[in-house]
């Protein structure tokens, strides 16, 4: 990702690519807030762990592996992921920095 600012909004971004390249979801229909299990009947935990292994590629970075289950919740849908590897995404940018 290089220099490039990130913020939530770019955040979102990638992982609505991610999901376009791993599941076929077009970003249209990831962005517009729906669960991820109404984005496919199939996602699953596993699911989830790929999703979050492509954006870790996509940013150069190594999210904490309890970074889910440290929540207070599990992320439903793009946003709420976005909100939740922001900070992960910033902070590991800045050490590699």
């Amino acid at each position: 990702m290089g220099s490039t600012s990130i913020t939530l909004e770019s955040v979102k971004t990638t992982i609505a690519d991610v999901l376009e390249r791993q599941l076929g979801i077009a970003p249209e229909h990831s962005l517009s807030g729906a669960p991820f299990t109404e984005l496919d009947k199939n996602f699953d935990s596993l699911t989830f762990v790929e999703t979050q292994l492509m954006i870790e590629e996509e940013y150069g970075v190594q999210f904490d592996q309890d970074l889910v289950e440290k929540a207070e919740r599990p992320p439903k849908n793009v946003h709420e992921l976005a909100e939740l590897l922001l900070p992960q995404i910033l902070e590991g940018q800045a050490k590699a920095a």
